[in-house]
């Protein structure tokens, strides 16, 4: 949940599977934990604590600073998944990058902060009207449309 220091109880199960599977490729991207404004990384030390998750320590927020991502992890962006419940942030992160990415629905809205809920609404409404024209998601080599 936003700005909660623990895994979202339903989400326990998905996020140990992650974390068996890929390791310590599994980061937080946070455009709060781990940025400029989060002094001393004090809101990244305590997210690592709690989750037991890398917590990216960045210089540039989202959409920008993708590149960090892939560096930290030493990998090839088009090898990483860039799972966010934000269009203009998250997604345009990962894709600017050519990394894979997944629009999650917001875990929950309690805490989270009005502007963003506002925009996130006014994303979802743009992109339910890009689907009703015809719009869909370029191929990605780590996704088949078979699946």
């Amino acid at each position: 949940a936003p700005y909660a220091h623990h895994t979202w109880p339903p989400l326990c199960e998905a996020v140990a599977q992650c974390r068996r599977v890929f390791g310590d490729s599994v980061l937080v991207y946070s455009n709060s934990a781990g940025s400029p404004d989060d002094q001393d990384s004090r809101e990244a030390c305590a997210l690592e604590a709690s989750l037991e998750i890398r917590v990216l320590r960045h210089h540039s927020k989202k959409p920008n600073g993708g590149d960090e991502a892939a560096a930290a992890l030493g990998l090839d962006p088009t090898r990483l998944v860039m799972i966010g419940d934000r269009m203009l942030t998250d997604i345009v992160c990962g894709n600017s990058q050519g990394m894979l990415t997944i629009l999650s629905d917001a875990l929950t809205e309690e805490g989270d902060n009005r502007i963003a809920a506002w925009v996130r609404a006014h994303e979802r409404n743009l992109l339910r009207n890009w689907l009703r024209s015809g719009y869909t998601a370029p191929p990605h080599p780590l996704f088949s449309s078979s699946l």
